[in-house]
């Protein structure tokens, strides 16, 4: 009889198993071993990803030296052209003087330029700098093989004499050739001009291609804009034409006026300078006329002067010096409108020199002149009056010479009626006066003509016998 074996109620089961359940520390050892797994096989692993970025940038890096040496190689005619050594040829040939340029660079700030420094015309004409000034797109331009395009010279701060504006002026035909043709324009940024009264404080210069291609003339501008120079070669080459205008110009030769309006043409070439005319205008009157100066051993100027309807108060209180603030401006000694016609010559061994020396000579004419400070009719006819009161002419005419040691008016014709009044002033160049004056009353004379003599200074003329 087979025996099993049969559950009954109250009755523990056990089961006999080989499955080994580990504890807590046996699970914290096995979570380190696998994390040791981990790092050992972290560091041993190989990062493709910056491997492959890596040589990307090596490769674009590779490109950009290859593209910059390319450039380089491409560009080294334009280098060439460029270069000081090759500027300073163009430019000798292009002025017929040999020229130094100290350097030549690129600049970027605070605008893109290529800049020229320490030029050097032989002894004739220096600057600090010449800019050749230009933008990205067209230096991206040239760089892609196109043609480099320049925006315009412009010529740094410079102080020159008469002879070296000349040579410049000379030079800019030439100069058309040896300069790209994209340059259309030249900018001369200040010029000083030594020696030349006519001409003062800086002027800014701009000189452009005409239709030829050429440059052939430069327009001077002042500061304040009160003077414009057109200049230009003209003829044969041989002569330089100037065409000045002026406002609110004071004149640097006989009586120190402000005049409105000044225009002359002027023509020179070696050895001689030719004003055909010139015209001068004021609220007081105009003067016309024309200069001529040459020269062989010495300058010698020629020339005529005329002017019409001149006040001669007007002009006598621009001449005098300013009056002092509360201090009510002083009569002027005499009044009228002028008239004259006269001759200028002058001789030197510079023209600045003949210029000095000139002298203006010839008649004048004073309609309705009022001479004030003395009553010439009265003082004759009572002998020991006092002067004072004023004295009008109907006519007044007399011989000029004015120049450098001063104005003398000779030959003193005065008439008022019977009244008739002759002699001669000198005006010195400190202002004094000197000179007598012959006082007739003509058929109503009650006695012999009177001799007055004239003293003081020009503005405040003193008369006595």
């Amino acid at each position: 009889m087979t025996k099993t074996w049969e559950a009954t109620a109250g009755s523990t089961d056990f089961v006999i198993t080989t499955v080994n359940v580990p504890d807590r520390l046996d699970i914290q050892e096995v979570r380190a071993r696998e994390d040791e797994d981990d790092d050992r096989t972290e560091r041993f692993r190989i990062d493709w990803y910056a491997i492959r970025t890596w040589i990307m940038r090596l490769a674009l890096l590779g490109l950009l030296a290859g593209a910059a040496l390319f450039g380089w190689d491409a560009v080294q005619p334009f280098r060439d052209e460029l270069s000081a050594g090759r500027i300073a040829e163009r430019l000798s040939q292009a002025t017929g003087q040999p020229v130094k340029i100290g350097s030549a660079e690129f600049k970027f700030s605070p605008s893109p330029r290529f800049l020229i420094s320490d030029i050097e015309v032989g002894t004739v004409w220096r600057s600090s700098s010449i800019a050749l000034h230009f933008n990205w797109e067209d230096a991206w331009r040239a760089l892609r093989g196109g043609g480099w395009i320049w925006g315009e010279a412009s010529v740094g701060p410079m102080a020159i004499e008469g002879a070296q504006g000349e040579f410049l002026l000379r030079a800019l035909p030439r100069l058309s050739s040896a300069l790209p043709t994209s340059i259309s324009t030249l900018r001369f940024e200040s010029i000083e001009f030594k020696g030349i009264r006519e001409l003062p404080g800086r002027f800014e210069g701009v000189a452009r291609r005409g239709g030829s291609g050429d440059f052939s003339a430069v327009t001077l501008r002042s500061g304040d804009g009160n003077i414009v120079l057109g200049a230009s070669v003209v003829g044969d080459g041989e002569s330089v034409g100037v065409q000045f205008d002026a406002t609110n110009w004071r004149a640097t030769v006989g009586p120190a006026v402000q005049w409105n309006e000044v225009h002359a043409t002027l023509r020179a070439r070696a050895g001689l300078i030719e004003v055909p005319e010139f015209l001068l205008a004021g609220f007081f009157g105009s003067v016309k006329g024309s200069v001529y100066a040459a020269s062989d051993q010495q300058w010698a100027v020629t020339g005529t002067a005329a002017g019409s309807n001149v006040d001669i108060e007007a002009v006598l209180k621009q001449a005098s010096p300013g009056q002092a603030d509360g201090v009510p401006p002083r009569q002027v000694p005499l009044s009228g409108t002028a008239s004259f016609e006269f001759l200028l010559a002058g001789r030197g061994p510079s023209l600045s020199e003949a210029i000095d020396s000139t002298v203006a000579t010839g008649p004048m004419r004073v309609r309705w002149a009022t001479l004030y400070g003395i009553n010439l009719g009265y003082v004759a006819s009572r002998p020991g009056t006092q002067p004072g009161g004023t004295t009008r002419f109907t006519d007044l005419t007399g011989w000029v010479s004015a120049g450098p040691s001063g104005v003398a008016f000779q030959d003193l014709d005065g008439r008022a009626g019977a009244l008739s009044t002759r002699g001669e002033v000198a005006v010195a160049n400190d202002r004094r006066v000197s000179g007598s004056l012959r006082v007739d009353l003509g058929g109503a004379r009650i006695q012999a003509p009177l001799n007055v003599q004239v003293r003081g200074s020009m503005l405040a003329p003193e008369f006595g016998r």
